[in-house]
């Protein structure tokens, strides 16, 4: 056995492949990998640099330099060995069975992780994690129609509205709406103010030099919030009604490698699929953020080197229960009318797993990217902090809580008011229906009535209809139902539900005003 420099560039790309630098080998130019982009330090999303020297890598080979490792047309790696005989590899991007020593690196990539099952494994434990919530998503999805946001005409004959009985009112209440609308106002007056978000207090003391550094970093984070970070304002703002009326709110904050800058966005909270049984983010065995994303971005995340480079089947989203909902109460169709403009369903999970990396066989913290769809690993990176003895996880998401209460979900405006607001709704509609029905009655009439060109009398006003009686006085043939006009009871009750509404949502209003808001954390 001799160790040397290889000769040929066949034998330079061979080792390349072992030591698993490249996504793949196509052919000879498929080596060179495209240019990535550089990020922070802390970056989940650090990749490193293209190599674009070649690598000093050293192979034992025995003989002379016909002996060194060839590349095929196919891409398929050729060695051969010492007693004549072949070894072909048909996937030499597979490396050495070792994880990648770069700490950021992708570890989907270096083929030292058994992919096949992995994906499958985490989809049937998300497929139970949404499992556990599926009640939560249904109060969710009824409570979206209590909004009272969906225009309904009233019950004109079966079938064309909601409402149970021909000519009822189908108007709802609007105190959910009303609660929602006010706690998004109240907060976004708090939370984004025209000058920007940020405040910084010094805590030091001795010279003005802290505090003009104070000012200088203030300044800059809310220039970068409001002026950079263009949609920091109007994605917070969406974030605040949302966790008024579920719950929760949630913001996710990492380095975008697309847009090469931090980026704090929300997450609606039925995209952000935790377990029910979880009380908090620290405590839950899989956080996963399901992104529908265009086919270009997946692409676009392949070639910065974030994804791993595979072929992926055709996209086949399909909307949700709640999305099918939410786009009939905004009048929208949430369902692609072309198979081209399906989105990919792409789950980001942060969760535990043995890849081998612990001696004693304890799993640690890992963010795996797949493709539901294709049922293919994207993306594996370590998530606990370079050198952290103890491996804790790193979480990217920041929870909104309206209410602490059950569960990681919390107590929103809809918990509060949804009943309130159903047994309003009620009210206001038979108080709408008491005063049609009584200033536009129906009526019955007699047989001899019945000998009439129509039983339907539009009277209109100073109007008259002329029927016939058989003889019979009028009041005796024709005899208005005994429809009764809105009770003063009823419209007690209606404002007694009001008041409750109004109480039962300013209950957890906390004054957060300037002069109030010294000591609050932002």
């Amino acid at each position: 056995m001799s160790k040397r420099q290889p000769k040929t560039r066949a034998a330079k790309q061979a080792g390349g492949a072992a030591m698993g630098d490249t996504g793949g080998l196509g052919g000879l130019g498929a080596l060179q990998l495209p240019t990535p982009i550089r990020m922070g330090a802390s970056s989940q999303f650090n990749v490193e640099p293209a190599i674009t020297a070649e690598p000093d890598i050293e192979i034992e080979i025995d003989g002379d330099d016909s002996m060194a490792p060839s590349i095929g047309a196919d891409g398929s790696l050729t060695i051969e060995n010492a007693d004549g005989s072949l070894t072909i590899d048909f996937d030499p991007s597979i490396g050495n069975g070792k994880l990648s020593d770069k700490f950021n690196a992708n570890l989907a990539m270096d083929g030292a992780i058994k992919l096949d099952g992995l994906a499958e494994d985490l989809i049937t434990e998300i497929e139970a994690d949404i499992a556990s919530r599926s009640e939560w998503m249904q109060m969710r999805e009824d409570g979206m129609r209590l909004l009272g946001l969906k225009i309904e005409e009233p019950r004109g004959d079966v079938g064309n509205s909601s409402a149970p009985l021909e000519g009822m009112s189908s108007i709802h209440a609007p105190a959910l709406l009303k609660a929602c609308l006010k706690f998004q106002a109240t907060s976004r007056g708090e939370l984004l103010p025209a000058a920007g978000p940020v405040k910084v207090l010094d805590d030091s003391t001795g010279t003005g030099i802290a505090d003009a550094w104070a000012n200088i970093l203030e300044q800059d984070m809310n220039i970068y919030l409001t002026q950079r970070a263009t949609e920091y304002y109007p994605d917070t703002d969406r974030m605040l009604f949302w966790s008024g009326f579920g719950g929760s709110g949630f913001k996710k904050v990492y380095h975008c490698p697309l847009r090469r800058r931090p980026v704090s966005e929300s997450v609606d909270a039925a995209d952000l699929i935790v377990n029910a049984g979880a009380t908090d983010l620290d405590n839950a065995r899989r956080i996963t953020h399901r992104i529908p994303m265009r086919d270009s971005m997946v692409r676009r995340m392949q070639l910065a080197g974030v994804y791993r480079d595979v072929t992926l089947n055709q996209a086949s989203y399909q909307p949700t229960s709640e999305e099918m909902t939410e786009g009939e109460v905004m009048g929208i169709v949430n369902q692609p009318q072309i198979p081209g403009d399906n989105d990919r369903t792409i789950y980001e999970v942060l969760c535990e797993r043995d890849f081998g990396e612990h001696p004693d066989g304890m799993p640690l913290p890992y963010k795996v990217v797949i493709d539901k769809d294709s049922h293919e690993v994207l993306e594996i990176r370590r998530n606990w902090e370079e050198g952290d003895p103890m491996y804790m996880p790193v979480s990217m998401y920041v929870r909104y809580p309206y209410i602490e209460a059950f569960g990681i979900y919390g107590i929103g405006l809809l918990h509060l008011l949804g009943n309130t607001t159903k047994g309003l709704t009620a009210a206001i509609r038979e108080m709408l229906d008491a005063g049609m029905f009584a200033n536009f009655p129906g009526f019955l009439y007699t047989e001899g009535v019945s000998r009439q060109e129509t039983n339907e009398f539009r009277i209109p006003p100073g109007g008259g209809q002329r029927i016939k009686t058989g003889g019979l006085p009028i009041n005796q043939s024709v005899m208005p139902m005994p429809y009764k006009d809105v009770s003063a009871g009823l419209m007690q009750l209606v404002e007694k539900l009001l008041s409750m509404c109004d109480e039962l949502a300013g209950s957890a209003e906390l004054p957060t005003g300037e002069g109030l808001s010294t000591n609050q954390p932002r």
